[in-house]
């Protein structure tokens, strides 16, 4: 909806494909690094470079939903790759779109949809507009959960309604389907069509790309154009098949993919079936592409990046055949390498991996990631070794663990007093200032509040952090700032430990590596925003 009203808006010479979104903007510009301006062609085909933002995304109800005009300059996300360089999928890219129609035409969002969009297809049912009571009318469906039962949920209002808040009928989105499909001239002229329905944008040019809106799909041959999404409770796709003169629309209330997925293996296998996968034998190092990799579909500057670090990972292993090897879509899939980075799914003649380099290494992933049955574009870059969800996840528990035994130093103080009752001169030269032991207890107190303050109450949030960050959580930072103070002192003190000579050097061994884990804890929470707690 929101690329066939800001088409419509360059059939009439308000703006162009090549703009500079920021001098539409009132009051406000986007937060770019690059020289390279953002335009609407970015927008559309989302090759913005913007992050992506989940905190305060959506509202509890219709009254607190915030105009775009409102919304934007406050939570607009920053710009974290070149413009024109990757696709990397921004929700807020298409509310920003939105908001350039409104700046053009003069007319609320949801008011130039209605008039340019529905009103000229006649698809009566369709709007932006949820009621807050939806699921006590009946003429609305209720959203599910997918588990082991059913478990009914709701479904909140977006600030960012272009990117995908139509509520409608079946029927009407085949009406849609069917106007895009026919090229119908009562909402976009042949030039805007040649837009909308031809790749305007690949990540290479062995994977599908965007449209002016629309995600490329590949059947034995054919080009199709698709449109999915995913909301609490529902998962919608819509499918054109311009060589067949087909159109395809799924809806369905619950939140699994899995018999979309189906459905689309069935069609594929029934109609058009592929060829065998030619093997080939090029020789690589394959040590170079092995490893763990970060779905770049996040916000790089705020604490929504670690979790989406565990949510959207992609791990690349060796085969025994020495190939990739990756596993995705409830199976595993082995590449083939066809050279020049570029690698082939053995299963899929049309599933392709390719990297890129930065000074020589491997630096970047992409591929195309099956939705709901639907080909989605997705970038990635590789994680550093301390970057890994198994390093934080598993590994470097260890080391916390290994930190924590601070807190036995009290007992084998009380055993050395005892002791040295009968041998007053036992370990004498262990004796360090308490202040210390101060610090390091100081921080062991600070991380426990760190864990038990924040982290666990952050983890329960949950779905709610959409609804914003609780101020609660913000005012952490003060603690973490702390934290960080007492982890300097006590790299500091075990410095002088050894300059001075003081205590064992089994303590000071001991010391220097508590030390260097509690820097490490900080250094951890700044790259991944905790430390300031970046939102």
């Amino acid at each position: 909806m929101t690329s066939i009203a800001l088409l419509q808006q360059t059939e009439t010479g308000r703006i162009s494909m090549d703009d500079d979104v920021n001098t539409f903007l009132d009051g406000w510009e986007i937060r770019n690094p690059f020289a390279q301006e953002v335009t609407p062609f970015h927008l559309l085909t989302h090759t913005a470079g913007f992050n992506d933002q989940i905190i305060n995304y959506v509202a509890k109800n219709n009254s607190e939903v915030e105009s775009l005009g409102i919304h934007l300059p406050k939570n607009m996300p920053s710009v974290f790759r070149k413009p024109g360089t990757e696709i990397n999928y921004s929700n807020y890219s298409y509310a920003l779109a939105g908001h350039l129609i409104e700046l053009v035409s003069g007319n609320v969002f949801e008011d130039q949809i209605q008039t340019s969009v529905f009103d000229r297809l006649q698809m009566s049912t369709a709007t932006y507009y949820l009621p807050d009571n939806y699921k006590d009318d009946t003429l609305f469906a209720k959203g599910y959960r997918t588990g082991e039962v059913f478990l009914e949920t709701k479904m909140y209002p977006r600030h960012a309604k272009p990117a995908g808040s139509v509520v409608a009928s079946g029927k009407d989105m085949i009406t849609l389907a069917q106007a895009l499909l026919k090229r119908d001239a009562a909402i976009l002229n042949s030039t805007s069509y040649d837009l909308l329905l031809n790749q305007q944008f690949t990540n290479h040019f062995k994977l599908t790309g965007y449209t002016m809106g629309l995600e490329v799909q590949t059947y034995n041959g054919h080009i199709a154009y698709a449109k999915g999404g995913i909301v609490k409770g529902f998962l919608s796709v819509l499918v054109l098949f311009p060589d067949f003169d087909l159109t395809i629309f799924l809806s369905t209330n619950t939140q699994t993919d899995d018999h979309f997925e189906n459905l689309f293996s069935g069609l594929k296998e029934e109609f058009f079936v592929q060829k065998k996968v030619d093997t080939v034998k090029i020789n690589f190092d394959i040590e170079e592409y092995t490893g763990e990799y970060a779905n770049e579909r996040a916000n790089h500057e705020t604490v929504e990046e670690f979790f989406a670090l565990f949510m959207n990972q992609f791990s690349i292993y060796k085969s025994e055949s020495g190939n990739l090897a990756a596993y995705h879509n409830g199976e595993w899939h082995e590449y083939q390498c066809l050279g020049d980075d570029v690698f082939q799914d053995l299963s899929d003649t049309e599933g392709y991996i390719t990297f890129k380099r930065d000074k020589g290494n491997i630096s970047s992933m992409y591929r195309t990631v099956n939705i709901g049955g639907v080909q989605v574009p997705n970038s990635y870059t590789k994680l550093s070794w301390t970057e890994r969800p198994r390093f934080l996840n598993d590994e470097y528990p260890y080391a916390i663990l290994l930190m924590m035994t601070y807190i036995l130093l009290p007992l084998l103080w009380l055993i050395r007093f005892y002791i040295r009752k009968k041998k007053p001169r036992f370990l004498q030269s262990s004796n360090i200032p308490f202040y210390y032991h101060a610090v390091a207890f100081s921080f062991l107190g600070l991380f426990l509040w760190n864990v038990i303050g924040f982290m666990i109450p952050l983890i329960k949030l949950r779905e709610q952090i959409m609804f914003g960050f609780p101020q609660s959580l913000v005012n952490m930072k003060y603690f973490n700032w702390l934290m960080a103070l007492s982890a300097i002192i006590l790299v500091i003190f075990s410095l002088r430990l050894w300059i001075k000579g003081k205590s064992t050097v089994l303590f000071r061994v001991y010391y220097s590596i508590f030390s260097s884990i509690a820097f490490s804890y900080i250094l951890i929470l700044h790259r991944w925003h905790f430390l300031n707690v970046s939102i």
